[in-house]
């Protein structure tokens, strides 16, 4: 009896490719529970709900009888990078009109930062590439321009995405019980 061979267009090589820099991903599509590029898909919708929360019920700033406000590495990053055409589009970003996010929405962005927060106890290094990935691919900026602007390797960077969506793949289903 012969064994069946596999025939090349019968195993689905997007399938095992990890995260969103290997392969494009439906921004509005969910894929498969289970796997890194649901980790992923989770984390970048985390930081565009964050994004979209209005400004009431965002976390507070200090007030003028406190000290200046701590800005995150990242954000000052961010903020010093920008053209002067991306801070015009901020600008009209900003007057458009925002649709809050639902309850179930800020709960699933809040299980998510927990995640961020588990690895980086477990994995520094992973998390804080894992973090910039999802606030830059959320707002659909140049994963390369971050690299390059950080002095990261961009396949340093990937293979340590990687490593975190995986760890937070068997974090997730290990304390979940699924």
């Amino acid at each position: 009896m012969m064994s069946p061979k596999l025939r090349a267009d019968a195993i689905d090589l997007d399938a095992l490719k990890v995260n969103n820099l290997e392969r494009r991903l439906d921004p509005n599509v969910e894929p498969p529970a289970g796997t890194p590029g649901w980790i992923a898909w989770h984390l970048r919708r985390a930081f565009q709900t964050l994004d979209a929360m209005p400004e009431g019920m965002r976390p507070r700033g200090y007030g003028r009888a406190m000290p200046a406000y701590v800005h995150e590495e990242l954000d000052l990053w961010f903020q010093g990078t920008q053209t002067a055409d991306d801070r015009r589009n901020d600008d009209a970003g900003r007057n458009r009109t925002r649709v809050r996010p639902t309850a179930a929405e800020i709960s699933s962005m809040h299980a998510a930062f927990g995640w961020l927060l588990w690895l980086r106890q477990t994995e520094p290094g992973a998390a804080t590439t894992l973090q910039a990935w999802a606030f830059a691919t959320s707002r659909r900026y140049n994963l390369r321009r971050l690299c390059r602007n950080r002095g990261w390797s961009y396949s340093g960077f990937n293979r340590k995405v990687d490593r975190g969506l995986i760890l937070l793949t068997e974090h997730v289903y290990s304390t979940s019980g699924r």
